[in-house]
């Protein structure tokens, strides 16, 4: 083998190179070549060994050229590193997190502080042209902020865009253009109880009332909500849902909050109409007492012709008028009650018939006349009061000789829109026949049963 960087074995037994290496140690100014000169034989056997010739050469000063040269490369190395530092801006110092709405629902927006980002950039800087360039840089930094309906504590990924050749014309070099925040300081907002301040009202009769919901809050915002039931009439019974006519996004964006938006509510303490199960024995009594009043006084006005009304005979008219009442009795009374799916608004819920008969006489004339009284939308209220309409029964009386036309004409012709039950009166104590001094006892009567109005809150 050969080289000295192949046998360090050889090189250290070698007398020539021994010598080479003591020349050196002692500084002499020689330069030292190698040779592989001869083959030397040792005892018998062939070894190939490396031979080393010291030759003189021209003496140079090496080490204080290469020191020169040395030091003019560290030299030169250095100055490019000073000139090509470049200067790093972080964006993330730069840029503020501004929320719209309240914890849960804001709304996150990036804002840059590009004037913060401009002092920065320029520092000491005097020279015009330089400062516009960070200017310009500065004013096309900006921010977007990942992330909707946020809540305190939520992670947020924020990303920094620029124009990139304006950020080159500063010499600066960006960092942290994409980091994530968490989110803090969010208004936590104002918790309501948005029904607290709805008065619901109710108007009519169950099963037909009206509800309507008031706002009474005197709040500028929260005063302007409507409110709304999931039926548009109601019955005593009724589980009525009300809502609130906003959105969880509508309050959060005004500083609210709410547990809820809707609330439930019972209907109860609403007056009813009268079923055949609520006519009693006072209500009949009360009822034929009150007609036979009517048909009595009627009759007796002098300048009302009862006869003529009942036949419709002229005859009647040349007659002397003194006419009277007599043996006024209730014959028969009928509950008609609307049937479901019936879209007549205009016609009455229920309709109570009360059949009487009367003799009308005038000196030596007489008829016997069949009355029929018809009371619509009779009620019980809550209280438990029967309420009926006798001054439009009386308005609308239908009379004639005959019963069974009478009949036809006030009952039998509903049958379409209603369900006809005739009451029995014979499970009363005679209330038929009835004297003219009988109490003068009426029920409670409402001008419009309709207007009859419930106020409550919503729970």
């Amino acid at each position: 083998m050969t080289g000295i960087e192949d046998d360090d074995h050889i090189k250290d037994n070698n007398d020539d190179y021994k010598e080479y290496k003591n020349k050196m140690k002692t500084g002499m100014d020689m330069e030292m070549e190698y040779k592989d000169t001869k083959e030397k034989e040792t005892q018998g056997v062939g070894v190939s060994e490396p031979a080393y010739e010291i030759v003189k050469r021209k003496t140079r000063k090496w080490p204080l050229v290469f020191g020169i040269v040395l030091a003019g490369a560290v030299a030169a190395i250095a100055i490019p590193v000073i000139i090509m530092q470049t200067r790093t801006v972080k964006l993330s110092e730069f840029v503020n997190v501004e929320y719209n709405g309240i914890s849960g629902y804001a709304s996150p927006h990036g804002v840059i502080d590009n004037e913060k980002l401009y002092n920065s950039l320029a520092g000491e800087e005097k020279d015009v042209e330089k400062l516009e360039t960070y200017k310009n840089f500065a004013d096309s930094v900006s921010a977007s902020v990942s992330g909707s309906k946020v809540s305190n504590g939520d992670s947020l990924e924020i990303k920094v865009t620029y124009d990139d050749e304006l950020r080159k014309n500063t010499g600066y070099k960006v960092s942290e253009e994409s980091f994530t925040i968490t989110a803090e300081g969010i208004d936590p907002g104002k918790s309501v109880n948005l029904f607290e301040d709805a008065s619901i009202n109710i108007t009519g009769i169950s099963p037909d009332a009206v509800l309507d919901i008031e706002n009474r809050s005197s709040d500028e915002y929260l005063g302007k909500l409507t409110f709304s039931s999931d039926k548009e009439k109601v019955a005593n019974g009724d589980n009525v849902t009300i809502k609130c006519d906003v959105t969880d996004e509508e309050l959060a964006e005004h500083g609210f909050t709410t547990s809820s938006l809707s609330a439930a509510y019972d209907v109860k303490g609403l007056s009813e109409y009268i079923k055949a199960a609520d006519i009693d024995k006072s209500l009949v009594d009360i009822i034929a007492e009150e007609d036979k009043k009517f048909i009595e006084s009627e009759t007796a006005d002098d300048k009302f012709r009862m006869l003529y009304k009942l036949t419709d005979n002229a005859e009647y008219l040349s007659v002397p008028n003194t006419e009277k009442a007599e043996g006024t009795v209730l014959e028969q009374l009928y509950l008609l009650k609307k049937k479901e799916g019936v879209k007549d608004n205009n016609s009455p819920e229920n309709i109570i018939v009360a059949v009487l008969r009367s003799d009308i006489t005038a000196k030596d004339k007489k008829e016997t006349g069949y009355f029929a009284f018809l009371f619509p939308n009779s009620y019980v209220t809550a209280e438990g009061e029967t309420e009926v309409n006798f001054d439009e029964a009386k308005a609308s009386y239908e009379l004639n000789t005959d019963k069974n036309v009478l009949l036809e004409k006030t009952v039998k012709v509903r049958e379409g829109d209603y369900d006809i039950t005739e009451i029995d009166l014979s499970s009363f104590e005679k209330p038929a026949e009835m004297e003219s001094s009988a109490a003068e006892e009426t029920p409670a009567q409402s001008e419009d049963p309709a207007e009859e109005t419930q106020e409550t809150k919503a729970e």
